[in-house]
C-alpha cells in the first residue's frame, strides 16, 4: 500500500508543542525552525530528556559547559552529524508543499522513519565531507555543489540503497504528485535531493555559524 505523503515526522519522534515552540522562539529571539533544531541538538547531547514532558540535566549542563570553547563546538557539530530524530529533509518538505516524501509497504516489508533518518544522516556527513574540502571564506555557488553531489551519489539514490528496505519496501521522493524523482537527472534532484543540500546550508550550517548563504541575481551562494 501506499501511504499518504509525509510532511513532516512529528508523528514519529518528541516534539515540543507548538505552542511551547512559540513561546521558546520569542524569548530566544531567533528564528523557530532554529529553536525547533536547538531542542533536537540539547536532546542529542542528552543536555535534555523525555518524551510528552521534557527535563533539563543540570549535571550534564555544568559538565558541557567546563569545556574548552573548541571541545563545546565540536560536540554540537558531533551532535549535528549524529541526529536521527531531525532532518534537513523536515525542512525542505515544510517549505515547499509540492516536494512530497512517500513510502511504499509490502505485506512482508518493513521500513520504519527511524531508518529513513539513519539514511539521511549518511547524506548529511557526506555533505560535510565535500565542504571541508573548500577554501575558508571563498564564495561558491550552491547550484554547482549540489550538482557535485548529483554527479557522485546520483546512482546510488537511483540504486535505492539509502532508500530500500526489506522485501521491497522503500521510501522516494515524489513532486507535485507526478511520480518518483530520478536524482541522476539533474532537474529532479534540484526538486528533491538538491532541497536536502540547500536546507542544510541555510539551516544547521547557517544557525551553527559555519556558513553564510545569500542570493545574487536569482542564484543562491555559500561561504
Amino acid at each position: 500500500c501506499r501511504s499518504p505523503p509525509l510532511k513532516s515526522f512529528h508523528c514519529v519522534h518528541p516534539q515540543i508543542a507548538d505552542a511551547d515552540l512559540d513561546v521558546l522562539a520569542l524569548l530566544a529571539g531567533g528564528d523557530r525552525e532554529a529553536v525547533e533544531f536547538g531542542f533536537h541538538l540539547l536532546r542529542q547531547l542528552r543536555l535534555l530528556s523525555g518524551k510528552d514532558r521534557f527535563v533539563a540535566h543540570d549535571d550534564v549542563l555544568r559538565q558541557f559547559l567546563r569545556l574548552t570553547p573548541a571541545q563545546r563546538r565540536q560536540g554540537i557539530a558531533a551532535a549535528w552529524l549524529q541526529l536521527t530524530d531531525w532532518s534537513e529533509l523536515t525542512l525542505a518538505l515544510r517549505h515547499d508543499g509540492r516536494l512530497r516524501l512517500r513510502r511504499l509497504l509490502t505485506v512482508f516489508g518493513t521500513l520504519k522513519p527511524k531508518e529513513l533518518f539513519e539514511r539521511l544522516g549518511e547524506g548529511r556527513r557526506l555533505l560535510v565531507r565535500f565542504l571541508l574540502r573548500l577554501e575558508e571564506g571563498v564564495w561558491y555557488a550552491l547550484p554547482a555543489l549540489s550538482e557535485t553531489l548529483r554527479a557522485v551519489a546520483g546512482d546510488k539514490l537511483a540504486d535505492q540503497t539509502l532508500w530500500q528496505g526489506q522485501r521491497d519496501a522503500k521510501w522516494w521522493l515524489d513532486w507535485d504528485g507526478a511520480g518518483q524523482l530520478d536524482p541522476r537527472l539533474p532537474e529532479d534532484w534540484a526538486l528533491g535531493y538538491g532541497r536536502f543540500v540547500v536546507e542544510a546550508l541555510r539551516g544547521p550550517l547557517a544557525w551553527l555559524g559555519v556558513a553564510t548563504v545569500a542570493e545574487a541575481g536569482g542564484e543562491l551562494a555559500f561561504r
